[in-house]
């Protein structure tokens, strides 16, 4: 119950909030802007603008060009090293 009230309060603030948890479901209706932080993201933070559905679906392009880079970066160097 305590749940479902903050889900309806946060649908319609007052004010700009940040909310920190690993409820997918709260994310995926109240948020509207997620930021995560890992040092593995170039400025050490992945931030996207919508709900959760919204952020997996880009997270997982943005690490799959994170990879595909590192992959040809590898073949580059693979190269450089052999001639």
């Amino acid at each position: 119950e305590g749940t479902l009230w903050l889900e309806r309060f946060l649908q319609n603030p007052p004010c700009p909030f940040i909310v920190v948890t690993h409820d997918r479901t709260l994310l995926e209706r109240v948020a509207r802007r997620i930021v995560e932080l890992d040092s593995s993201y170039p400025d050490g933070l992945l931030s996207i603008d919508g709900n959760y559905s919204n952020f997996v679906e880009r997270r997982e392009l943005i690490l799959a060009e994170q990879q595909e880079q590192r992959r040809a970066l590898s073949g580059k160097v693979r190269r450089e090293v052999d001639w």
